[in-house]
């Protein structure tokens, strides 16, 4: 195996012109330029190297340049899909509080039905001359109000005796 030749300062020329000086004063560029010293299994893995890291130093720059843009995209896109769940998640609110809504007015229908079923099936509904107060609360607002009313009862249409209206204090 042969050993690539070692070059001291006096080995190197010595111009020392401006133009050619690198680092050290007795060293020129020709000598870091000059590939003569690398074996060729050093040449051969530079030559492979190199593309190799240009191509990296491409892409790095690339996306140094590219990450600005690449945020404010990010950011655009984060905020629409934000945006779109949360208008999924207002709509789903609103089909449940219609869906809420008409089983109620269901339920209600339904009761209505059967309290009617009820009074034609008493007779008639018979309101005395007492009133009746009782103190009613606004659940929104918490506001309280008396409320009267005249009592009431059911009776039977068709017999002979009307029932009185009970006594209560």
């Amino acid at each position: 195996m042969r050993r690539p030749p070692r070059y001291g300062a006096e080995d190197i020329t010595s111009d020392n012109s401006a133009s050619h000086r690198f680092c050290h004063p007795n060293i020129s560029v020709k000598a870091f330029v000059s590939f003569a010293r690398f074996t060729l299994g050093t040449k051969l893995v530079l030559l492979a190297l190199c593309p190799v890291l240009l191509a990296l130093g491409a892409v790095v720059a690339t996306l140094l340049v590219q990450r600005s843009r690449l945020a404010q995209n990010l950011d655009a896109a984060v905020n629409q899909q934000a945006n779109s769940e949360g208008a999924k998640i207002a709509h789903n609110a609103y089909l449940l509080c219609a869906s809420t809504e008409m089983r109620n007015q269901k339920d209600l229908s339904h009761g209505l039905r059967i309290a009617q079923d009820l009074v034609a099936q008493a007779g008639a509904v018979l309101f005395g001359d007492e009133s009746a107060t009782w103190k009613a609360v606004d659940q929104i607002t918490l506001q309280t109000e008396t409320v009267s009313y005249l009592r009431s009862w059911l009776a039977r249409a068709g017999s002979a005796k009307w029932p009185r209206p009970p006594n209560r204090p």
